[in-house]
């Protein structure tokens, strides 16, 4: 899959963290109880202090706190990317497209924990680089899930401890990764430089009227 020339769709004006899609997520390094999730919109001049904190590289709380801001339906927003993303995965049905979904990661370390999605989803590498942790051992069901889940979070992180069946993979700008849906993962930067920046697009499975419907077609 070509995935090369759609940084320029990201842009400070269309991620600025303004919207009410946006969503920040911090954490420290090796402790998964300790993520925490705020929901936006953000104050812009906020967001420009986290990422200056970032890349100072001093030894501040705030530094060893790593941070990663989400955005939902970015491509409603940027018709550019939106005409990527009809070309690109024009292999897809248009109805199986769900939304996209952009995380910027300042610096190393920055992520949004292990967890599972209830659908296929490709992760292209925008910016950076970014290393995937994916469990082999197979699909998790919902009630795993419920019984892996960190107690007491705003945001849903999976222990990893039940398992050791991980296998790493690390994205460089241009790269492509698939998951399949109730696949544990957790992406995590890798980039000490010019931060990472991944964009997911999932693909929703179709349901059973979805499907009679298309036979009648």
């Amino acid at each position: 899959m070509e995935a090369e020339g759609y940084e320029d769709y990201f842009d400070d004006d269309n991620l600025g963290g303004s919207g009410e899609s946006a969503r920040l997520i911090q954490h420290i390094p090796d402790q998964l109880d300790s993520f925490t999730l705020e929901v936006g919109p953000f104050d812009a001049e906020r967001i420009q202090s986290m990422v200056d904190n970032a890349n100072n590289g001093d030894n501040t709380k705030d530094y060893n706190t790593k941070w990663t801001l989400l955005v939902n339906d970015v491509d409603r927003y940027i018709p550019s990317l939106a005409s990527w993303m009809e070309h690109t995965f024009r292999f897809l049905p248009r109805w199986r497209r769900d939304d996209a979904q952009v995380s910027i990661a300042p610096s190393a370390g920055g992520g949004i924990g292990p967890h599972v999605d209830n659908y296929d989803v490709f992760l292209v590498q925008v910016a950076g680089s970014r290393r995937w942790s994916i469990d082999t051992s197979g699909k998790l069901t919902v009630a795993e899930e419920y019984d892996a889940l960190v107690p007491d979070l705003s945001v849903r992180i999976l222990n990893t401890t039940t398992t050791t069946n991980y296998q790493d993979l690390e994205l460089q700008a241009g790269d492509v990764l698939y998951l399949p849906p109730r696949v544990v993962h957790w992406g995590t930067s890798t980039d000490h430089r010019d931060g990472c920046m991944t964009l997911s697009v999932g693909c929703r499975a179709p349901s059973a009227a979805e499907v009679l419907m298309r036979v009648a077609e």
